[in-house]
């Protein structure tokens, strides 16, 4: 029976009081719409129900993250949940484009599974410093769906972009299909200026050849590349 915004609103002051750094995360599941009145009550804010450990609920989230990119940045961000990988039982490559999406949306990467279980897939996901790197970006801009494939949105193709602090931009091919798609975008859809551009898979940890006008992949089913272009 609490009046949200007044409710969230005590207790940073009163978390404001302690002479200690905190993070301030709230949750009432994305109900009242908190992206539009929580920045600058809390840290970060949940922006849906409760995740749970299977591809279709994972990949539902990420459709209802499309329309937040502008309420998202340094000091205040959206939180699709935290992740699931390493419960249920989701492909390898859908735990790289859980991670992947989650570090595309600048969203918080918080591991909710038994540590001690981990399996190599998992833990190859969880410990990719280019991905993890692209979610920690300094400039905090969350990615922007730039395409939308045919289809239902759990099994269609999509294309996301988010600039980078050093002037460069990651670029997400998504393919919620289940099949291999081959996947390309040019400069100009993803909001790349024109140029000559190193390109460096994010995902696979290795190098592209440069392009000055477009980039491309084959995309696994429901799997995901994160591209990185860097101004040569």
């Amino acid at each position: 029976g609490l009046e949200r915004v007044a409710a969230f609103t005590q207790m940073r002051d009163e978390l404001r009081r302690l002479d200690r750094p905190i993070v301030y995360s709230i949750s009432e599941y994305g109900k009242t719409q908190p992206w539009t009145w929580a920045p600058g009550i809390a840290n970060l804010w949940r922006t849906t129900g409760d995740i749970t450990p299977h591809w279709l609920t994972v990949a539902g989230i990420i459709d209802s993250q499309a329309d937040l990119a502008d309420y998202a940045g340094p000091g205040g961000w959206n939180d699709p949940d935290m992740l699931q990988v390493g419960n249920g039982d989701m492909t390898p490559d859908e735990i790289r484009s859980h991670v992947g999406m989650w570090a595309m949306l600048a969203a918080p990467l918080m591991i909710g599974t038994d540590l001690d279980n981990l399996s190599p897939e998992v833990l190859d996901a969880l410990s990719n410093e280019e991905v993890v790197e692209i979610d920690q970006d300094p400039l905090g801009q969350q990615a922007r769906r730039v395409r939308v494939g045919e289809g239902e949105v759990w099994a269609r193709t999509e294309v996301w972009s988010r600039p980078l602090d050093d002037g460069g931009y990651a670029v997400a091919l998504f393919n919620k299909t289940d099949a291999p798609v081959d996947m390309a975008a040019t400069l100009d859809e993803v909001g790349v200026p024109e140029g000559t551009w190193t390109v460096r898979d994010a995902s696979n940890r290795a190098d592209l050849p440069s392009t000055d006008h477009q980039v491309s992949s084959t995309v696994p089913a429901h799997g995901l590349v994160i591209l990185r272009l860097e101004e040569e």
